[in-house]
């Protein structure tokens, strides 16, 4: 793997400011210049892509995971700056975008609602879905066209839906074709209002980040996490589960342990709802505390 090396926040605008090959000459006199540094890794999702991000691992680390902050390359902000490209064309733009995924039954929603509750914008991917298969929802028309049966009283059924998709790979990945770029529209919607709105944290709740490598269009990944037993146990409580649909849904996600690994944040949720508060208050702290430092280098 490449690793190029980085002295810290003021070399990291410069790259942030910088388009193209231009980022290239600015990455090259970085490199230059700086014998000491923490690593710039290229993330396993954008290796080998022009469009990628560089990594830089910062030696200050949270109680699970490495953290730190992403550039991306061709655009003028961090990884997620791919946004402020987007939805602003802005070369100081310092919005800081985490992308919050956890297997069925880690308590992924719970930890949504918590950032949700200390005033945190959070584009809920799922409840984007289901606005979607309401009636009159951008999906219906679409889906209705490719599996007739699955609409029932103008919007999207999910049990006749899934007797076209379960078992069937071309037709789910036919559906994911109709769904995904919908779901990714409301994504620039959500970012631009949350930039135009001066925010300087979102979330974006994606279940499946890692399965869409989404993980090059946030800044860093908290992954929620509780452990294999405790997933089964509330994942068969839930009316209507059984063994057979939740072996079916782990098949088509990525396993949890290597979630964790890829993750910059791991946030458990196997203990009680107050210490997995606390472990989402540090975070917004380390992410709020990391952005103001990039806004400062930008104002410098």
């Amino acid at each position: 793997m490449q690793r190029l090396h980085h002295t810290g926040v003021a070399q990291l605008i410069v790259l942030r400011r910088c388009v193209g090959a231009q980022l290239a000459n600015s990455v090259h006199a970085a490199h230059r210049r700086s014998r000491k540094g923490t690593p710039l890794l290229a993330p396993a999702c954008c290796r080998g892509d022009t469009r990628g991000a560089f990594r830089e691992r910062s030696e200050e680390r949270s109680p699970h995971k490495t953290w730190g902050i992403q550039v991306s390359r061709g655009q003028s902000t961090t990884r997620a700056g791919v946004i402020a490209g987007e939805v602003a064309g802005a070369s100081d733009a310092t919005m800081y975008v985490l992308g919050l995924t956890g297997s069925i039954g880690m308590g992924k929603s719970t930890v949504s609602g918590m950032f949700t509750q200390k005033g945190i914008p959070v584009m809920d991917s799922d409840a984007v879905v289901h606005r979607l298969y309401a009636p009159g929802g951008a999906a219906v028309r679409p889906v209705r066209e490719a599996f007739p049966d699955a609409v029932i009283d103008g919007g999207i059924n999910r049990t006749a839906l899934s007797k076209y998709v379960v078992g069937n790979e071309a037709a789910m990945k036919q559906l994911e074709e109709i769904v995904h770029p919908l779901v990714e529209e409301e994504r620039i919607n959500f970012l631009r209002g949350s930039k135009r709105d001066g925010r300087r944290l979102v979330v974006l709740d994606m279940p499946l980040l890692f399965e869409t490598k989404a993980e090059c269009k946030v800044d860093a990944v908290a992954v929620v996490s509780a452990g294999a037993e405790a997933q089964r146990q509330r994942v068969l409580d839930r009316p209507g589960m059984t063994e057979e649909k939740f072996n079916h849904i782990l098949s088509r996600q990525v396993p949890d342990e290597e979630k964790r690994s890829r993750a910059d944040y791991v946030i458990d949720t196997s203990t009680s709802l107050e210490q997995t508060e606390a472990e989402v208050d540090s975070l917004i702290n380390k992410l709020a505390d990391l952005s103001c430092r990039v806004a400062g280098s930008l104002d410098s």
